[in-house]
């Protein structure tokens, strides 16, 4: 039954002790370290922990150790005392978090580049931007058609579309023309596409471009995302973008 103790934080050679106490009354070292099956080269060790912890208690009788196990209602106390030394460090801990999380943040290398494939993988990469994007900013897109699987893609692009929205997020896109049938409903002025161009333009991929990040979607059976996080890469990108633009038609 006292096994139980190593639940409280006891180990099993403190337990040994502290039963040999209960069951022989005051004591010194011999008979504990006998009684316990601890060896007489720990038991002291074991007994000093346990005096600390206030489940014994010890006594000088001419020059000689005699130790006893404390009520055992200490160990209630010896529990309380394990609390508040918690909320101690719970205390510490939080005071200190922020300079840590700091800390952190300064040393955290975002890889370069990030390969995603399949729906699963796809929404990943989309998260990227309504995690990254704030209410107001813009997400620039190139390219966009109905892909391998033109159902799966509308109800991809539809839960992705009503986050951006709920998020306040705005596109300026540039649209295939010959896809322009495909155009889904949700890409109307009233979700927030405030600018939208079409161009006489197939282009392989969908290309988002959004705060020093690049998206590469190619929308195959099984879809293919690229995060690329290099500020060379997004403006570079931003500028070809800008240039077809100026040629795109807005209708």
């Amino acid at each position: 039954m006292l096994d139980q103790l190593q639940e409280i934080g006891l180990t099993k050679g403190e337990i040994k002790v502290y039963e040999a106490l209960l069951v022989l009354g005051e004591s010194t070292k011999t008979p504990i370290a006998k009684k316990s099956g601890v060896s007489p080269g720990k038991v002291y060790d074991v007994l000093e922990r346990l005096i600390r912890k206030g489940l014994v208690a010890v006594i000088k009788k001419e020059n000689t150790m005699h130790f006893h196990a404390a009520n055992p209602h200490q160990i209630m106390e010896y529990l309380l005392q394990k609390k508040k030394k918690v909320a101690q460090e719970e205390e510490i801990a939080k005071n200190i978090l922020p300079e840590l999380i700091q800390l952190y943040k300064s040393k955290i290398e975002e890889p370069d580049t990030e390969f995603y494939k399949g729906w699963g993988g796809l929404e990943s990469a989309y998260n990227e931007i309504l995690e990254t994007l704030e209410k107001g900013e813009t997400d620039y897109v190139l390219g966009g058609s109905s892909g391998s699987d033109p159902h799966r893609t509308e109800v991809f692009f539809s839960k992705f579309n009503e986050k951006r929205v709920q998020k306040g997020i705005r596109i300026k896109m540039i649209y295939n023309r010959q896809d322009k049938r495909h155009l889904l409903s949700y890409l109307d002025k009233k979700k927030m596409v405030e600018w939208l161009r079409f161009i006489d333009l197939q282009t392989p991929a969908e290309i988002n471009m959004f705060k020093d990040r690049v998206i590469i979607v190619i929308l195959t059976v099984v879809p293919i995302a690229i995060i690329i996080r290099s500020k060379e890469a997004y403006t570079s990108f931003l500028q070809y973008f800008e240039a077809l633009w100026k040629i795109a038609k807005s209708r």
